[in-house]
């Protein structure tokens, strides 16, 4: 293997995929990033045995250019370091397969690490049922829905995002049992799937999107997803087990139905969580009465903070109590995009229904907190 490419194409490239590496592996050769040349280009692999991050670089004149295909694993933490602190055309050459030797200008490094026989294949999918999607749409789904998984591994398929493809829908929820993000849209192909990702690769996914591409590949298996963003993909282990049906946890009708203006709601929200850290579920209390809405809560040693702000519209029963957990209230506001969103109250211990006005694809459901 002898390669030359650019500092910062290999840095940028470095940091993608470093991100699925782990200090803490009982596989050592999963420390480093698997580094393969063709005549192609450059492919470099992280991985920590259940999320694997790739990406290709091209070869290309002035960026990469391979000289002798080859393949070795080296040290991610050092190799990145290195990486980092050289400027201009990197010359990485093999001494043998697990000796790599690396200049820059004056600069001349010697960095051992692993056989590139010895690292993990990667998953192989199916690509005939790949499914093509919007990227940005579809993170923007993945945004709106992944803060509400269980942080809990008591139950493990709560610390996933459920994705479900049927009847040319495309769905993303989560729940912590305590609360519930939904989203779907409509998608072309009539693909019939459904997987549960753990919530720290949809995260990594959406930070390695940030914007890059307009279209997203996805495909998937048995046991693995697999996102193609570009030069970039992201293969996740799917969590296993039986995702629960959380249709029957949607209330119906409601005893009084509010609309409000989403930001200064939130505003508000976010004000009356100053005093409610000291209990367990972040109270706050909502009060609806002669059409104004009162935002409460209060600490027993610091005080108090309550506010009052108008309701735009409201149906039903003009007078309600009810405490939220103020935490979460805040992440199901900050998923909506609308500038108005409807709250339903179904009773004083029934869900709360959260939507932004006019649009029937998204919802968050919160349960009530007993304090009132």
């Amino acid at each position: 293997m002898k390669i030359t490419i650019m500092s910062e194409v290999f840095h940028q490239a470095l940091g993608d995929v470093v991100r699925a590496v782990s200090t803490r592996t009982p596989m050592p050769v999963l420390t480093g990033v698997h580094l393969v040349a063709t005549d192609e280009g450059l492919t470099l692999v992280g991985s920590d045995s259940d999320l694997i991050i790739t990406r290709e670089l091209p070869a290309e004149a002035g960026r990469l250019d391979v000289e002798q295909p080859g393949a070795i694993v080296l040290p991610a933490r050092y190799l990145a370091e290195i990486v980092k602190k050289l400027s201009g055309p990197i010359h990485l050459q093999l001494i043998d397969d697990t000796t790599a030797d690396i200049r820059c200008g004056e600069i001349k490094t010697k960095l051992k690490g692993f056989p590139s026989d010895d690292y993990p294949k990667l998953p192989v999918m199916e690509e005939s049922e790949t499914l093509q999607l919007d990227a940005s749409q579809w993170m923007e789904m993945l945004k709106q829905t992944v803060f509400a998984v269980s942080k809990s591994e008591a139950k493990p398929v709560l610390t996933g995002v459920h994705i479900s493809m049927g009847e040319g829908r495309l769905k993303s929820v989560a729940t912590d049992s305590h609360r519930l993000a939904y989203r779907e849209t409509m998608i072309d192909q009539q693909i019939d799937r459904s997987c549960i990702v753990p919530y720290q690769a949809i995260g990594e996914l959406i930070k390695l999107w940030d914007g890059k591409t307009d279209v997203v590949e996805v495909a998937m298996n048995e046991h693995h997803i697999h996102c193609r963003l570009g030069e970039t993909s992201l293969y996740s282990r799917l969590i296993d087990g039986k995702y629960p049906n959380v249709s029957g946890l949607i209330p119906e009708g409601s005893e009084t139905l509010v609309k409000m203006e989403t930001k200064q709601l939130l505003k508000g929200v976010d004000r009356a969580c100053l005093f409610a850290g000291e209990w367990k579920n972040h109270n706050v209390y909502i009060t609806i009465h002669e059409g104004r809405m009162k935002l409460s809560s209060a600490a027993t040693q610091l005080g108090n903070i309550e506010e009052s702000q108008r309701i735009m519209e409201i149906e039903g029963t003009e007078e309600m109590k009810m405490t939220l957990d103020g935490k979460y209230l805040m992440e199901a506001l900050r998923s909506v995009k609308e500038e108005t969103v409807t709250l339903q109250f179904g009773g004083i211990m029934k869900p709360v229904v959260i939507r932004p006005e006019g649009n029937a694809a998204h919802l968050q459901l919160i349960s009530p907190v007993r304090a009132y």
